[in-house]
């Protein structure tokens, strides 16, 4: 009998674990010439951040989590930077840049 509830708990344990994994993220992005946004989601929690940087590993920024809310990371003009890296607890979105509002969307 304890064998088959262990055996029922780890089956839980393990659904719970897999959803967890393929959750949505609590954000979205949108990228414009020389910006990035970030648009958190309300599901988002304020201890929540993005950690921005470029293909070579120049760190960027970071841009924390405000619920319900749109923020910007404006991306320095004296680089050429056409594409960045977000870092989400270690799930990489990479963002192409352009000159249209609302490419590089993870969605």
């Amino acid at each position: 009998m304890k064998i088959k509830t262990i055996l029922a708990a780890l089956t839980m344990l393990i659904s719970s674990s897999a959803a967890f994994a393929n959750a949505p993220m609590p954000f979205d992005l949108r990228a414009g010439h020389g910006v990035v946004y970030v648009e958190w989601k309300i599901s988002a929690l304020p201890t929540d951040s993005v950690d921005v940087s470029t293909p070579d590993g120049t760190k960027l920024g970071v841009v924390k989590a405000l619920p319900g809310k749109t923020k910007q990371l404006t991306l320095p003009s004296d680089k050429n930077i056409k594409e960045v890296i977000v870092d989400y607890k270690g799930t990489i979105h990479n963002v192409s840049l352009s000159h249209g509002m609302g490419s590089g969307s993870n969605r």
